[in-house]
């Protein structure tokens, strides 16, 4: 058997591909030479803004150079690749610092390189005359063979040459860290994925629709995620009508679920579009589709609007609110349009990133700004904030204030940095601070100090967890006055008197103590009252500890007398967890 295989074909080959993509190589060569450094030293800022550059600018330059092979004039060429070189200078000079990055530039850089992939998967389409939705769907199609082959072949290399090096040593006792094969990874990536990916890209102009719809993707999106959609929707639209039904507060994951299920409705009603213009049957199941998108939609903003009123807008909740308008619009071009054009969700997604990700609408200007503004409002009210400036603690704060302080100032810090509220700060605190700003030359503080400063101790929690918890003083002796009681229960017990079972059971998220005689409820202990006066306490009593009388409650009708000693009463994302003692007299 002869090996079709040399050397010169393989350079032959690569030289294609340097001269087919030259920035591409470029840009390549740099993130593999610079990932191998910050493998050693992740430290190594230079390196990691020139990777971080790299990888962003990757998928421009592909598209901009297939952009190259189509009949755009020629000012419209040279004009984007201008552009595409100044916005690398641009994103290397001023938003690759890495040493600065707090969540908002992570998410900010992701975004931007979804928005690198859309524009790629559309740059051979931007002309209006520049062929149809189906010669689109099969471009791309043959983009994401080229993208699986390459990888896949890396893979195999991979696997092969790390298997190589993982005996090499353990027979040689070299003691290799994890770091050799990382760098091997990026090697096998750079040096094969890149250029095999390159050399099987499709030219547009030979792209030609298939006779026949791919077999495995008819399997694939026809027969495994359509079901899965079937199935996802039904789970969604159950959990739907029962906070109907029961008036419930959606749990916070609803969100992250209709978007999730969406997103895979949607890549399957992609991957099945040539389907839809062939068979009747297909054209059905979509618009049942997108007409199952518009109340799950709605959903999710009404899920959203209740967190915006009671935490303030957020990245998360931007980003939630930009998709839901996103897929409804497109959910109605398709329900209702005649041309029903693929395009039309690249298209729509490249402006909806660009909203979201840069300018002062933005998901990171605008989020910052609520959230600075709300906790400027709530420093104001408790005069901690006087004339635009922090005044020094302690104050007299509720735990629910102390906690939302604090959690506003931990979210501020995490996501956009401190900086944002340079402009409170004292100068006794800008004096002694050694923390730069991005805006602001005088300097910030960090957590900890503006906390300290201002009298605010951590929360536990966070931003959006509703826990608090509530004890008896430490080491204090249980002296019960049993007087007019005959019995005792602890927890969630059960005594018998006579013939008939008296049992106590918790309403967690109602917040009352239910006594059932036989298993039919007779009385309904009310503890929100108790709860609400101890949440309104100051932080440091809540810290301490309450004494036994305030941390009970006594009730009386005609079944029952009670008096309910509670060890703990603690509350976790709104539900009641409790431990007590109940004296307890039946009439």
């Amino acid at each position: 058997m002869k090996l079709d295989f040399s050397f010169s074909k393989w350079a032959d080959g690569f030289l294609g591909v340097v001269r087919g993509f030259p920035v591409t190589t470029v840009l390549t060569l740099f993130g593999v030479v610079c990932g191998l450094l910050v493998v050693g030293n992740p430290h190594n800022e230079m390196a990691v803004r020139v990777l971080l550059t790299a990888v962003l600018f990757f998928p421009v330059s592909i598209a901009l150079q297939q952009m190259e092979k189509q009949s755009y004039p020629g000012w419209v060429k040279i004009g984007s690749h201008v552009l595409g070189l100044l916005l690398l200078v641009v994103h290397f000079l001023f938003f690759s610092r890495f040493d600065e990055f707090v969540r908002d530039d992570f998410t900010q850089y992701i975004l931007w390189f979804g928005l690198a992939v859309v524009f790629l998967t559309i740059s051979p389409f931007l002309r209006k005359s520049l062929r149809g939705s189906v010669d689109y769907w099969e471009y791309n199609k043959q983009v994401v063979y080229a993208i699986l082959f390459a990888f896949a072949y890396s893979a195999l290399v991979f696997i092969g040459l790390a298997v190589a090096l993982g005996a090499t040593n353990a027979l040689f006792s070299l003691n290799w860290d994890g770091e050799v094969w990382l760098r091997l990874w990026i090697l096998c990536v750079g040096l094969l994925s890149v250029p095999i990916f390159l050399s099987k890209l499709p030219d547009v102009s030979e792209v030609q629709q298939a006779e026949e719809f791919p077999k495995e993707l008819r399997l694939l999106a026809g027969g495994v995620l359509l079901s899965l959609v079937c199935v996802y929707f039904v789970i969604l639209y159950a959990y739907t009508f029962k906070i109907l039904a029961l008036n419930e507060w959606p749990k916070g994951v609803l969100a992250s679920l209709i978007v999730g299920f969406s997103t895979i409705g949607l890549v399957t009603f992609v991957l099945l579009y040539p389907l839809s213009k062939l068979e009747s049957r297909y054209r059905r199941i979509f618009i049942i589709l997108f007409v199952s998108f518009i109340p799950q939609i709605i959903v999710l903003f009404y899920a959203v609007t209740l967190r915006l009123k009671d935490y303030g807008l957020t990245e998360n909740r931007y980003l939630l609110i930009s998709f839901g308008i996103w897929l409804g619009l497109v959910s109605l071009y398709f329900l209702f349009s005649k041309s029903k054009s693929l395009k039309v969700i690249p298209f729509s997604l490249i402006v909806f990133l660009l909203l979201a990700s840069t300018g002062p609408v933005s998901a990171f200007r605008l989020s910052e700004r609520d959230q600075v503004n709300r906790l400027k409002t709530l420093l104001i009210s408790k005069h901690i904030l006087v004339n635009n400036v922090l005044v020094k603690g302690p104050h007299s704060l509720s735990i629910e204030e102390t906690g939302s302080i604090y959690s506003g100032l931990q979210y501020l810090n995490s996501y956009h940095g401190l900086d944002s509220i340079s402009d409170f700060l004292p100068n006794d605190i800008r004096a002694s601070n050694t923390h730069p700003c991005k805006r602001d030359e005088r300097g910030c503080a960090d957590l900890e100090q503006i906390t300290t400063y201002i009298g605010v101790e951590y929360v536990p929690g966070g931003l959006e967890s509703h826990y608090v918890s509530f004890n008896v003083l430490r080491d204090t002796p249980r002296v019960l006055d049993i007087k007019g009681f005959d019995r005792l229960v602890e927890d969630l017990g059960e005594v018998k008197v006579g013939s008939d079972t008296y049992t106590f059971t918790i309403d967690k998220s109602g917040y009352e103590y239910k006594v059932l005689k036989n298993n039919f409820v007779i009385s309904n202990v009310a503890l929100k009252d108790l709860i609400d006066k101890l949440q309104k306490s100051d932080y440091q009593k809540i810290q301490k500890g309450f004494t036994q009388e305030e941390m009970s409650i006594t009730y009386s009708d005609g079944s029952i007398d009670m008096k309910i000693y509670f060890d703990y009463i603690t509350l976790i994302d709104g539900r009641l967890e409790v431990k007590d003692l109940k004296l307890i007299k039946i009439k």
